[in-house]
């Protein structure tokens, strides 16, 4: 889909992705803050890479996740079992909750959007 944006719609995607605000993707791309927003709001081709880029962007940190899953169980464990718990187990419980929170949070936003496409199919 980024094959059919010019160069600098395709500077304005990379600075978006990359955190830039829409006046800093625009001041990138040489162009202003307004064509950005044009670009976003009314040129399917642009969101669609934004949006595809986007997703992407969600599935990969949804795979180190899942890697990291492994680990944060593993700590927990540990400092359960752990008669004598090192000193830094208040922060590994804090990390691997967090990791273990976000994966729930991930696979909720997961099931979520596919029950929206179904029924957007059912409806069509």
């Amino acid at each position: 889909m980024s094959d059919k944006l010019t160069g600098p719609q395709r500077l304005a995607l990379d600075a978006l992705l990359s955190g830039a605000s829409k006046p800093e993707a625009a001041a990138l791309a040489g162009r202003t803050e307004r064509t950005v927003n044009r670009w976003v709001t009314g040129d399917p081709a642009f969101r669609a890479a934004l949006d595809e880029a986007s997703a992407e962007a969600i599935d990969e940190g949804g795979r180190r996740l899942a890697l990291m899953l492994a680990l944060a169980n593993r700590r927990i464990y540990d400092v359960l079992l752990s008669e004598n718990p090192p000193s830094k187990s208040g922060l590994w419980l804090r990390a691997a909750d967090l990791v273990v929170s976000h994966m729930i949070r991930l696979r909720e936003h997961g099931d979520i959007e596919e029950r929206i496409k179904a029924l957007e199919e059912r409806i069509q």
